[in-house]
This record gives C-alpha cells, structure tokens and sequence, in this order.
C-alpha cells in the first residue's frame, strides 16, 4: 500500500509562497512580451513614473467634463520628449506620414507637380523626367480642366493627387493656350527626385553640376546615375551643390560620401552615451578630380557631414555662407502602428574631430547671398554658382 505523505504546516506555507514567487514571476514576464518589453517593475519604483501615473489617474477621477485621453497622453508624450533637446519630438499620426513621405524616396504617381493658382485653376507646375507624364506629352503649365471626362471643378484640390495613385490609367483634358488636348496616363511607382545635374561650359573647361536637395532613400542610387553620366560626357571637375538641404538619411549620404573618399578615409564620428565609433569608407571607389561645395544657413544634419567629410577627407573647398550647425543624429522610433519618436541618440563630429553643433561649417570662400536669389536654371546668374566657377577653373 502507496504511504501518503502529510506536509506540515510550515512546508505548506513554503509551497504557497514558492508558487506565488513562480507565478509572480511568469505573469511580470508575461506582462512585459505583452507591453514591447518595458519591464514595469523598474518603473512601479520610480517616484517621477508614480507621479506621472497620479496625474493620469486624478484627471480621470476629479476632472469635471469628459476627457480626450489621446489628447493628454499625445502632449504629456510631446512635453517628455521636447525637454530634451530642440531635435527630439513625438510625431503624431499626420507628423509621422509627412515625414515618411518626403524621406521614402519612392511614390506611385504620373510624375506631375500642380498648383492651384488665383483663379482656381489647376495648373501642372512641375513634369518630372522619367514619369509616364512626360512620356505621355504633359507639359509645364498645363491647365488640367477634367479627369476622366469629369470636370476639375467638382473635384476638392487636396484630393486631385489621389487620383493619380490608383494604379489604373487615367484621362486627363488638357488646356494649353486656345487648344484643348487629352492624354491618357497610367501611374506607376517613381523615384522622388532629390539629386539634378548639368555640364557648364565654362573658362575653356567642363564642369560637373551636382544638386543634391535631400538625403531620401534613393538619393544614393539617383547621384551614383548623375555621376556615371556627367563622368561619360566628360567632365573636368564637379560642383556638388548643398544649399537647402536640410539633411535626411545619414546612411544614404555616408555611400554618397564614399563615391568620392579613397578607403580608409574617414567619413564622420559619432559619440553615444556608451561608446565612439569612427566611420570611415570601406570601398575601392574614388574619384581625384576636383571638388567644390556649396553650403548655406540651411545646409543641416547629413548635408553638413558630406561637406565635412569632403573638405577635411578629400580636399573640397566650401563655398557659400556658414551651415545650419546640427552636429547631433537622430533616430526615428515607432511607438504606436502610426506613431513615431525622433531621439538624439548620439553627436557627431567631422573627421578631423571637430563639433559643428550650434557652430556649423564656415566656408572657405564666403558668398552672401538671398535664398530669393538662388538661380539653379540659370547658373551663371547665380552669384554662388559663379563664384564656385572661377574657383575651381583657377
């Protein structure tokens, strides 16, 4: 016959203590897989967190009226993040998309740019190379007076756009001057265009023309195409032009930056709270021919670490007036499916090590002049343009 054994009271209490202590255990491991990882604990213990929770709880228990409890928890998010420093933020829903949208590199569209002028009419400011609209015919200034046979007018202007994104041809009537024309245009995905070229004649000389208007996540690939072929035609050197570019993807500018730097140069600097790392090019690639670049106030962030890495690295000369000055790198985290953080995770310094941060980069040869009087068609009106010209051909 099987003995059955008859725990004291002491083991008994032990057993519930232990299994308190396990299932304590599992169900704060279980909370914290459940709430991303955040181990709660660490913050039950935490007087700031506690009086954060007190105030959440009071105004859900004493305040009056009804609560918008996005509302209050979006700007306590916002005040936490902004006591910072002025580069990190919470990015609401709408924030968030703006920014995706202009760093994403890539849209689905027919390639047009439109305004809506002071008689409300719909005007096509901009036909982008290499879109189904300019194969299409579609050219600047074009009246668009009907989509698909109905008239612009009973379409809100904010929602214009939109019909271009449907994947499905569309219809467009077209007023140029006296005539009326239509086109039919079928969208597809397209690069946002953030790099333009051009070949100058200038002094007896061919010189490279190079814009580069943000660092999105095609920005490598277009400049790398621009390069080839300003490099095919012929070119004896290359102004790379930074003026209000106010950054984007410092990985996309470290690969631009090593088109041009010999291996082993250094590209940036970064120094975390825990740790400094040096960057530096890891290619074959290289180009010796010489190099001008045009900063202004508005040249930030990444635009400032190409500047810096080509001046101190490769021997560029900087023209124009003193950078932005943001020395301080930002990552981009998602808090929620819409939501998103920028946070300083780090500072960076040029390769020679120097801060630029609330300093920026001064120009080796200092041109003022007015954005208002930026001429990037007409270049050799363009009082930087032309004074980056008589450099580098001298």
């Amino acid at each position: 016959m099987k003995k059955i054994r008859i725990y004291s009271f002491l083991e008994v209490v032990g057993i519930i203590i232990l299994t308190s202590i396990i299932m304590f255990y599992l169900g704060s491991m279980l909370m914290y897989k459940k709430m991303g990882g955040i181990n709660f604990n660490k913050y039950f213990k935490d007087p700031y967190f506690i009086k954060l929770v007190k105030a959440y709880d009071d105004i859900q228990t004493s305040y009056y009226d009804d609560v918008n409890n996005s509302k209050i928890i979006d700007n306590a998010i916002t005040g936490m993040y902004s006591s910072l420093d002025k580069y990190t933020s919470f990015l609401n829903e709408n924030e968030t998309k703006i920014l995706d949208d202009s760093l994403n590199g890539q849209y689905n569209g027919i390639g047009i740019k439109i305004l809506l002028n002071e008689d409300k009419k719909v005007i096509v400011q901009t036909v982008f190379d290499d879109s189904p609209a300019k194969e299409a015919g579609l050219m600047e200034n074009d009246e668009i007076t009907a989509i698909n046979d109905t008239d612009i007018s009973n379409i809100e202007f904010e929602r214009i756009n939109d019909t271009f994104k449907k994947g499905e041809e569309v219809k467009l009537t077209i007023k140029r001057g006296e005539e009326s024309l239509t086109f039919n245009v079928t969208p597809r995905d397209l690069l946002v265009t953030s790099v333009k070229s051009d070949i100058i004649s200038y002094n007896d000389q061919n010189i490279g023309y190079l814009r580069i208007e943000l660092f999105n996540s095609t920005s490598y690939k277009q400049v790398r195409k621009h390069i080839e072929e300003l490099e095919k035609k012929g070119i004896d050197s290359l102004i790379i032009d930074l003026r209000q570019n106010s950054g984007g993807y410092l990985s996309n500018c470290s690969r631009i930056a090593e088109m041009f730097l010999q291996k082993n140069k250094v590209i940036y600097r970064l120094k975390s709270k825990e740790s400094s790392e040096t960057y530096k090019d890891k290619t074959k690639e290289h180009r010796t021919y010489k190099i001008d670049v045009l900063i202004d106030n508005y040249s930030a962030s990444a635009s400032e670490v190409l500047a810096a890495a080509l001046k101190e690295s490769y021997g560029a000369k900087l023209i124009g007036m003193t950078s932005f000055g943001k020395g301080k790198v930002q990552e981009r985290k998602a808090i929620s499916s819409a939501e998103s953080i920028k946070l300083t995770t780090a500072k960076w310094l040029t390769p020679n090590k120097n801060s630029i941060d609330n300093k920026g980069i001064k120009p080796d040869i200092e041109v003022k002049e007015e954005i208002d009087n930026y001429n990037y068609d007409n270049k050799l009106e363009d009082k930087v343009i032309l004074k980056a010209l008589e450099d580098i051909t001298t």
